[in-house]
This record gives structure tokens, C-alpha cells and sequence, in this order.
């Protein structure tokens, strides 16, 4: 189906009470007319464009809401295949031109929304953590491979942390499941707040945590530790909880031109917060680490 044959009708909601605003690709004027006086007086605002390189320039200038939008497909095409190449591609939905009412034009829109906005949100539930809001380890593995990917074009090195909750079953023995929840969704929230925005920040097992950012060069042991020190005290000078949260670390530094796996890295990094561990039940820490 060439664009020619069809015309793109691309829109979204901006609030609950806001007209939708609606941008139409179609090179047929007297169409546009039409169409155009099927949303005058409905909830819907209409640009319309006469192509489709247009409408894509015009997305990138004007709002419509998000970049992402739902597409729906408008054709005067009436067989069957054609609506499911359209869906296939990735339209939300597939009108026929001549069969089209103003209430099926507005009931199309609101459809679209809908759908595109419940996608979006089972994506985002399909990354995240549902006890702490973080990252999953799908998640982790997907955004990791995408980082080393910019850290090998830029050129960058990497760091990979892997943090551990102590004690969490002792927590949950002494204390119950429900504070061992806490305990879990406490140090996602320091992990947070110690670390950048831009870090990649997951749950990746039951009381196991990983960290992932370009670095180009590798950070203090010391410094880390003491940030992340001083959120746990900062938290527990804040909330009133029946455990000492503790959270060792292994961190472990990656030089631009690497060649490690993802995996590889995760591995590494949890050797080292292992040694971790048992080094701060010693009187000797280790100062720094590296490669």
C-alpha cells in the first residue's frame, strides 16, 4: 500500500478535557476538505498536510502530544488484505474512506489513544521492578547492551557496580516478609538517591542490585562507599525500621576499547562485591579498584 493509495491520520491527547489534536497526511484536497468538517465541532483539531515527509517534519516542530503516537490508517481501499497490511505495519487502526462518519472518526481517535497509551504502560511493566520501581534484569540486560554500544562508539569506558543487601533473610526471619520488602525497596531508594539520574539502576535478583555508567576513569572505592554510607544513615535518621540496613558493593571498572560482555561484567563485579563483604568484617578495606 503506497502513500498515494493512503493518508496517515497521526493524534493524541494532551488531558482528560483538552481537544485531541489530530495531524493528517493526505494529498487528496477535497479528502481533507471532508475531513476537516467531520472534526469541526467534535473534540478534535485537525493539521492537515498535503504529504507524509510533511507531517513527519511538522511532528518534530509543533506538539502532539509525544513522539510516539498511534497511527491510524485511512485508504479507499475496501478489501480485507489491505487493513491488515495496514495493522501489520504497525497502525492502530484501518478506515475506509467512503464508509467514514464523524462518530466513527472521533470513536477511531479515542480507540487508538487508548490502546497506544495501555501498550505503552505493559511495556513499561515488562521493565520494571514491581516491588521497587527499578529496572528489572530483562531491562538491565537490554539497556546494558545499548550502553556499551554508545561507550564503544564515543570511545568511553565503563563502570559496572553489583550491590547486595545484607542480612535480607535474616530480616525476614527476625523481622517478616513485609519489612523484608522494605528492607528491599529501602536500599532502591538509596541506590537511587546516591547515584546519577542517567545510571541504569536494576533489581536483578532477590536482594541483588546492578549499576551501569560511562565512566572514563575509574572511581574511588572510598568515595562510593562513604555516599553510599551516608544514604543509609540519612534514611535511617528518616524512617523508623526494626533492622540496620547494611549493602555491600563490587564495582568493577572497564577502559574505552573494551571487550568484555555484559555478562562478563556482571560477573566481575560480583566477585568483587562478595569480597566486599567480607573485607568490611575486617579491619583492612580495600581503598580502590580498577580492571
Amino acid at each position: 500500500m503506497s502513500t498515494l493509495d493512503q493518508h496517515r491520520l497521526c493524534g493524541a491527547a494532551s488531558g482528560a478535557d483538552a481537544r485531541i489534536r489530530i495531524l493528517l497526511a493526505e494529498h487528496n484536497a477535497s479528502d481533507a476538505r471532508l475531513l476537516q468538517e467531520m472534526a469541526s465541532g467534535r473534540e478534535l483539531e485537525l493539521v492537515s498536510l498535503p504529504c507524509l515527509g510533511s507531517a513527519l517534519e511538522q511532528l518534530g516542530n509543533q506538539h502532539f502530544d509525544r513522539a510516539e503516537i498511534p497511527i491510524i490508517v485511512l485508504t479507499d481501499l475496501t478489501d480485507t488484505d489491505s487493513g491488515i497490511e495496514a495493522l501489520l505495519a504497525g497502525a492502530a487502526d484501518h478506515l475506509v474512506k467512503e464508509r467514514l462518519t464523524s462518530h466513527e472518526l472521533v470513536r477511531a481517535v479515542r480507540y487508538a489513544i487508548a490502546r497506544h497509551r495501555r501498550i505503552g504502560q505493559l511495556h513499561t511493566l515488562s521493565l520494571q521492578d514491581e516491588l521497587t520501581g527499578l529496572y528489572n534484569r530483562r531491562a538491565f540486560m537490554t539497556l546494558g547492551e545499548q550502553q556499551l554500544k554508545i561507550a564503544r562508539r564515543e570511545d568511553s569506558g565503563v563502570t559496572l557496580a553489583f550491590a547486595d543487601l545484607d542480612g535480607l533473610k535474616s530480616i525476614n526471619d527476625q523481622c517478616g516478609h513485609t519489612f523484608g520488602d522494605f528492607a528491599l525497596k529501602d536500599s532502591a531508594k538509596i541506590l537511587k538517591n546516591t547515584l546519577r539520574e542517567s545510571d541504569i539502576i536494576a533489581r536483578i535478583g532477590g536482594d541483588e542490585f546492578a549499576i551501569l555508567w560511562l565512566a572514563r576513569t575509574a572511581p574511588s572505592l572510598t568515595v562510593l562507599r562513604t555516599r553510599l554510607e551516608a544514604g543509609i544513615e540519612s534514611h535511617r535518621l528518616s524512617e523508623t525500621r526494626p533492622y540496620q540496613l547494611s549493602i555491600s558493593i563490587g564495582v568493577s571498572h572497564y577502559e574505552s576499547g573494551f571487550t568484555e560482555s555484559l555478562a562478563e561484567m556482571l560477573s566481575e563485579s560480583d566477585r568483587r562485591m562478595y569480597a566486599d563483604k567480607r573485607t568490611r568484617r575486617s579491619p583492612i578495606r580495600q581503598d580502590r579498584f580498577g580492571t
